[in-house]
């Protein structure tokens, strides 16, 4: 092995700002402890368009409601209400409000025998097929008495203005028809009541005329017919009285004050209204469905949801890389050295190293689930390191879904799986590259136990004996949420370097894996933040478009460099 990996030489100056994990936490703590605008319309802006549909959807249905629906006109006809049965030269001086209860008169307006003695008036005319029943006119018409006033103000409405008129007038008419109607039939009930009563009294007078004719004037017969006939005719005089005074009550129930106009414009729709009520509801209905898939969105939105769940600091975020991050391409910082997503690898190099500085030199790279991009940010992050020159070797303990000799270009018929049982030694298992100060060491064939031998003492000895010579051992281990590989690994490594995407990743997600590494008692250094899209850098903290010139030690490569398209490895 020694004589593959040079002893450790001693440490060059590589200018590195050297600021610890945990004081760049505080920082970004500090800097975002107070939410300011932004933090507050965050959920809005991130679902404005689920917003902006919601409130075109709802004023949509809004303006086509308003002007679907039938135009609606409305007339008013005012009935000044007086009392009958009294008599008509006392009107004036009578308190009508007491012999009128217009909560009652307002009842007979919308009566079935109104509406009957209205429906012939509205009906006449009309070009409509089948005439309006009084059970259909009850429901356009309403009725409403005057404050103050022995007046009720008669509406009807309907879809034709003159109808609406006439409807109006017909029921008051019809109204004062009915009462005028029952005034009269209750004072000629009277009378006849009356009338009738003088008949009978008048002819019980004939039978007593009679009596006293044919009575001896001063016999007992005669004495009691005569004064039987003196209280008939006072009865009698009475009843004419009755009939005269029953002759003056007033059967007049009131009058049309006001006449019911054509409208001149529809009540409803109001479609002005109308498409107000639908923008607000839109909008209230917009942010209440947008606020709640919000809530319900699992994927992490800034540096602190990640900081919170994690529980370590954000260590780097990676911008998505255009291409693609499988084989070659996924090797940004030897493709492209000047591009975004490289210099953000130098970020993540710079962070880490200020914790390697203090001994935490064995690090795993690990994410929750596949398909996050842990091995692509394993891989480049040893060829940050390695630019500077610290030895650096990239360990493949991914033995089920190996990606790194993919990567790298690098055959996979001999690694880590052949150093774990025996087969071959550890100086045959890693493997030179291109990259000066980077050794590569593949997983080799996919044994049947991978845990048993990443958790065997032969793993132990391999990894301390990488770690004595050279300054770092990268790990990239299989994701913590599928199998127990990380949880075993967990031990050996100075640091976790937990890795997210930053499009799906979600918190519960974070949160289990988190709960799985620290019953195993791992470090987790910090998260980094991957494939964060371009319109993202600045909800996660980080903004590497500003680019520098690449460096001539971050460019250093081997005598035998072939160009990036094509990387190959030598065998030693």
């Amino acid at each position: 092995m020694r004589s593959r990996i040079d002893p450790l030489c001693e440490s060059r100056d590589n200018g590195e700002v050297r600021m610890s994990v945990q004081e760049r936490g505080g920082q970004d703590r500090q800097a975002g402890g107070t939410a300011g605008p932004r933090e507050h319309l965050g959920p809005f802006m991130r679902q404005r368009r689920l917003i902006l549909v919601t409130v075109l959807v709802v004023f949509g249905a809004a303006l086509i409601y308003t002007f679907a629906r039938t135009s609606v006109y409305t007339s008013t006809a005012t009935v000044l209400v007086k009392p009958t049965g009294v008599n008509r030269a006392s009107l004036g001086t009578v308190d009508a409000e007491k012999l009128i209860n217009l909560d009652t008169e307002m009842q007979i307006v919308r009566s079935t025998a109104v509406a009957e003695e209205a429906a012939s008036s509205i009906n006449a005319g009309l070009s409509r097929a089948q005439p309006l029943t009084p059970a259909q006119l009850l429901k356009h018409v309403s009725v409403s008495a005057v404050p103050d006033a022995q007046t009720l103000e008669v509406s009807f409405w309907d879809s034709n203005a003159s109808v609406a008129q006439k409807g109006a007038m017909a029921f008051a008419d019809a109204y004062l028809k009915n009462q005028q109607t029952q005034a009269e039939q209750l004072v000629a009930t009277q009378i006849d009541h009356i009338t009738t009563s003088i008949q009978t009294a008048r002819a019980r007078l004939q039978r007593l005329n009679a009596i006293i004719a044919s009575s001896r004037p001063n016999s007992a017969a005669a004495r009691n017919a005569r004064t039987q006939r003196g209280s008939v005719l006072a009865y009698v005089n009475a009843l004419e009285g009755e009939v005269t005074a029953t002759g003056l009550l007033n059967t007049d129930p009131g009058e049309v004050i006001v006449d019911a106009q054509v409208p001149k414009g529809a009540i409803s729709p109001n479609h002005r209204s109308d498409l107000v009520v639908g923008l607000l509801l839109g909008l209230a209905a917009g942010i209440a469905v947008g606020l709640v898939r919000d809530r319900m969105d699992q994927r992490l939105r800034k540096t602190a949801d990640l900081e919170e769940v994690l529980g370590a600091p954000m260590l780097a975020s990676i911008p998505l890389v255009v291409g693609g991050e499988d084989g070659p391409a996924g090797l940004v910082t030897v493709r492209d050295p000047e591009a975004p997503a490289s210099e953000a690898y130098r970020a993540l190099r710079t962070t880490l190293m200020a914790v390697a500085g203090r001994g935490e030199g064995t690090l795993m790279v690990v994410s929750a689930l596949p398909g996050e991009g842990k091995t692509t940010v394993a891989a480049n992050l040893s060829v940050a390191l390695a630019a500077t020159d610290k030895r650096v070797v990239l360990v493949s303990a991914d033995m089920r879904r190996p990606r790194i000799h993919e990567m790298f270009g690098l055959p996979n018929g001999r690694g880590l799986s052949n150093i774990l049982t025996g087969q071959v030694p550890a100086d045959l298992g890693v493997l030179d590259w291109r990259v000066e100060n980077l050794y590569v060491c593949p997983s080799g064939p996919t044994p049947p136990n991978p845990a048993e031998l990443l958790q065997s003492q032969r793993m132990r000895d391999l990894v301390a004996e990488l770690r004595g010579l050279v300054e770092y051992v990268v790990l990239d281990a299989p994701p913590v949420l599928t199998v127990a590989d990380p949880l075993v690994l967990a031990a050996l490594v100075d640091g976790v370097v937990f890795v997210v995407d930053a499009r799906s990743t979600e918190r519960d997600a974070i949160a289990e894996a988190r709960r799985r590494l620290e019953q195993v008692g791992a470090k987790v250094l910090g998260g980094v933040m991957n494939k964060v899209p371009p319109a993202g850098p600045h909800e996660y903290g980080y903004n590497y478009r500003y680019g520098y010139g690449q460096t001539k030690d971050e460019a250093v490569t081997k005598s035998t460099r072939k160009p990036a398209s094509t990387p190959s490895p030598t065998d030693g």
